[in-house]
């Protein structure tokens, strides 16, 4: 219990999940259980789950076939955002001017889709375009906020998005010719 007391054993599975976020009630928990690959570069896919603390009932609620990560409740409980698809792909490099014993792993981020389920319905609406966002957050029980910014870092956004429908529209926005970077201390 919140207010302490003896901890109990809520479920006892082989894969637990991972990501767990209590929903606004605190009467269940939404959380992502992975269909683990076989082989590491088998795909990972996964699930949202949301359980019934009271009783353990479990339900599946969305499916990706990468990943979900991200997951927020809507403040009424009723609808849950998530981002779904993301994924890194290693590369493993030896650069010639490295020597042929030294490998260096570098990270390919491949950036995912936000998504709003209302969980009555059970089908998540996509929100804008696949892209690297930020900041996601419920401004109410129908509405998302987050933010984005343009390939080339010199314009940043923020969006409001109608969670039923996937409609976007940008509330603020910053344009600047020198925005942000970051050194490249290879050169």
């Amino acid at each position: 219990a919140a207010t302490g007391g003896a901890p109990k054993q809520v479920w006892n599975k082989p894969d637990p999940g991972s990501g767990f976020v209590p929903s606004p009630d605190g009467k269940r928990v939404a959380f992502v259980r992975s269909n683990r690959g076989a082989k590491e570069d088998a795909p990972h896919a996964s699930d949202l789950i949301i359980r019934w603390l009271s009783d353990g009932t479990e339900s599946t609620t969305a499916h990706d076939d990468l990943s979900i990560r991200g997951i927020i409740w809507s403040p009424d409980g009723a609808s849950i955002a998530y981002t779904g698809g993301s994924k890194i792909i290693h590369h493993d490099e030896s650069p010639s001017y490295s020597g042929a014993k030294l490998i260096y792993r570098v990270s390919e981020y491949v950036p995912g889709q936000i998504y709003a389920l209302k969980l009555a319905d059970a089908k998540p609406v996509p929100i804008a375009k696949p892209g690297e966002y930020g900041g996601l957050a419920w401004v109410d029980s129908t509405h998302l906020v987050f933010d984005g910014q343009s390939s080339d870092f010199k314009s940043y956004f923020i969006y409001l998005a109608d969670a039923a429908t996937g409609n976007t529209k940008t509330i603020h926005e910053i344009h600047e010719e020198k925005f942000w970077s970051i050194p490249d201390w290879g050169e």
